[in-house]
């Protein structure tokens, strides 16, 4: 029957161009998975400065920059107060000068600098307090300088949190073990905070 074999043919050649656009689509698919991938990575790569990367039998681990401990420690509403202060910070000195990632699975906020040397991760430990962690094989001298300028304004914060004379001492989100363990952190500090004119014109 001819208009049966035409039928047929039209339905074979409709499946076959299904299937080919399917594969089509599918490689089409891995091939840009497979590219953005390989962009993240590396852009990534560029970003971080491969800081995160494996280095051959590199067993360089973090350094401990800031050591609070403290009696009381409430993670979550800190850490979003904490988050908070520190994206007001990422245009700090300049534009994009750092990139805030919250990293809820390790209950820390990573602040990674924009020359890719190095970054510092805030650790909060219900149990123990707040550590100030820096990675990076050999972090830069601007960026030493810049976390330095960045950490003192941390502590800046957390002082006003720990001694907020409005809210009563068992509410407050931190509780330190002692009144002077955040002067003791800022003496660790390479970078001093500038004075402003009013300050300079007292001395």
């Amino acid at each position: 029957n001819p208009s049966s074999t035409v039928l047929h043919h039209e339905t074979s050649t409709q499946a076959l161009t299904s299937t080919f656009s399917s594969t089509v689509a599918t490689t089409t698919t891995r091939k840009s998975s497979a590219a953005t991938t390989s962009t993240t990575q590396l852009k990534v790569g560029n970003l971080f400065g491969g800081i995160f990367a494996p280095q051959g039998n590199n067993n360089n681990g973090p350094t401990t920059v800031l050591d609070i401990p403290t009696t009381v420690l409430k993670t979550g509403p800190l850490k979003f107060y904490m988050q908070i202060f520190l994206v007001g910070e990422q245009n700090t000195p300049v534009p994009n000068a750092w990139v805030l990632n919250t990293n809820d699975e390790n209950d820390s906020l990573d602040m990674y600098y924009t020359d890719g040397t190095g970054m510092f991760s805030i650790q909060f430990r219900d149990t123990y307090g707040i550590q100030v962690l820096r990675y990076g094989q050999a972090p830069s001298l601007q960026y030493r300088l810049q976390e330095s300028v960045l950490l003192h304004s941390l502590l800046d914060e957390v002082t006003s949190i720990a001694f907020a004379e409005d809210i009563d001492v068992d509410k407050r989100l931190i509780q330190l073990k002692q009144e002077d363990v955040l002067e003791k952190a800022r003496e660790t500090l390479p970078a001093r905070k500038e004075q402003n004119d009013d300050d300079a014109t007292k001395e």
